[in-house]
């Protein structure tokens, strides 16, 4: 006898479609719910590892790689110590460096780091795949009393050009601490998805004018270094031969900021590098080579005027992110729950629909269906309802990231984001697919087996 499995199975499940509607949407929604973590998980890793691009090495003082890379890139931490002005300079300009960009992070403003550097940062800084900052308002540094706010900085503090702020000495931002330079917003940097948004940029001109007139000289903690030459705490000898001239510190900082309009007029975006004497925390290097990196990389560790460490900070992000592989996991494996439970509950239907179809199989028996026909029709509707249900789950999920991608991602250049937002159907789809249908095909087995081995004369049987 030939048996019309196909037409039978979906006769049957259009003659139960609400309880079968219902399993598939429980089991829709956990193959959405596991197929989105993996997306997004994926998408994390992804942005997360392109939080800063075409950098081909970070270097600073000896402190552990993932350290200088928490303390740079996502301005985690403080820096174990400073590097000093000449090393920075010596390095800049070996041949094989295309650009370098200085910073000094130790100060802060309202709780947000405060970083110092120079214009190089704002033409060479890349994120995501290869994207360079831009500004949503104003521009760069002109002044030493300019600064540049990110995104989330100007957002949450309700800053817009023209307005001034007073940075604090280190991390506590409390007033007391405020130092007395009133430095201008000249710019607000467009949304970027990464620690650039929560940065007060100054530049190393204006660094200098902020602690030049403190007590104690140049020394701000653990960030900061100090002039060159002189120990952290010591008051520089300018500073001093100025005190006891008489010379007030408003006369030093009119003349440090004359001597930055000089700078820029002379060497364009470098003014504020050549204005600054003291020590930087690190600085981020692009080479006119790749291949070039691991010889240079070498040089840098080998350095004998001071202790410095260069790192690849592709390398060491994907070994920071390797380190919360449990997180990952675990999560993973929560979703797995919810699929498996998904599977679960269409079982218990299908057992529980056994009752009602004893009949139904019993015809198909007298008329000439052979057991191993039952057997393959219970399987072939449970496969179907599965992939029905797995199918509609990923089309569900990329929906929604379609949605969400048009009112999130619209006019953002956020890399987190747009790496889970674009992600299209895949290998992982169809696997995730196979999976599930094959799961569910397995966990039929037990109702069609008991289902073949219902008798005849057991179904045709009126129970009272």
């Amino acid at each position: 006898m030939r048996f019309p499995f196909f037409s039978i199975a979906a006769k049957s499940l259009w003659n139960r479609r609400f309880s079968v509607f219902l399993t598939m949407l429980s089991l829709a929604l956990s193959v959405m719910l596991f197929a989105g973590v993996e997306k997004i998980r994926e998408g994390a890793r992804e942005g997360f590892e392109t939080t800063i691009s075409g950098t081909d090495l970070i270097v600073g003082a000896p402190s552990g790689q993932i350290n200088l890379l928490l303390f740079t890139v996502f301005r985690i931490g403080e820096g174990t110590g400073g590097i000093s002005y000449e090393s920075y300079e010596y390095f800049s300009q070996r041949p094989e460096v295309a650009w370098t960009i200085p910073m000094a992070l130790g100060d802060s403003y309202r709780s947000y780091r405060v970083l110092g550097t120079n214009n190089a940062y704002f033409e060479h800084y890349q994120y995501g795949n290869g994207q360079s900052l831009a500004f949503q308002a104003g521009g760069e540094f002109e002044n030493a009393t300019d600064v540049v706010l990110g995104a989330g900085v100007a957002r949450a503090l309700d800053h817009a050009l023209g307005d001034t702020i007073q940075i604090s000495h280190g991390l506590v931002g409390t007033r007391f601490a405020e130092h007395d330079e009133q430095f201008v917003v000249t710019g607000v940097l467009r949304q970027t998805g990464t620690p650039v948004d929560d940065t007060v940029h100054i530049s190393l001109a204006g660094l200098d004018l902020v602690h030049a007139g403190m007590d104690g000289g140049w020394a701000a903690g653990p960030a900061i270094g100090q002039r060159s030459g002189q120990p952290i705490g010591a008051q520089p000898e300018s500073d001093a031969v100025a005190d006891a001239a008489g010379h007030d510190h408003d006369h030093d900082t009119a003349h440090d900021h004359d001597t930055v309009h000089d700078h820029a007029e002379e060497h364009e975006d470098d003014h504020e590098t050549h204005a600054h004497d003291g020590e930087i925390n690190a600085f981020l290097v692009g080479l006119k080579s790749r291949p070039l990196a691991l010889r240079l990389q070498r040089d840098i560790n080998q350095y004998e005027a001071e202790p410095l460490m260069a790192i690849l900070p592709g390398v060491t992000l994907a070994r920071l992110w390797a380190s919360m592989n449990v997180a990952e996991t675990a999560l993973l494996a929560i979703s797995a729950f919810v699929i498996a439970i998904g599977l679960i509950g269409m079982l218990v239907r299908v057992m529980a629909s056994l009752n009602e179809r004893r009949r139904e199989m019993a015809i198909f028996r007298a008329l000439g269906a052979r057991p191993r026909h039952i057997f393959g029709l219970l399987i072939l509707e449970t496969g179907v309802t599965a992939a029905i249900s797995a199918i509609a789950g990923l089309l569900l999920l990329d929906g929604t990231f379609f949605i969400a991608g048009q009112f999130l991602a619209s006019g953002l250049q956020v890399p987190a984001i747009n790496a889970i937002l674009s992600q299209g159907p895949g290998g992982f789809d169809l696997l995730l697919i196979l999976v599930v249908v094959v799961a569910a095909s397995v966990l039929s087995i037990l109702p069609a087996f008991m289902a073949y081995r219902g008798t005849l004369a057991d179904g045709l049987t009126i129970r009272q």
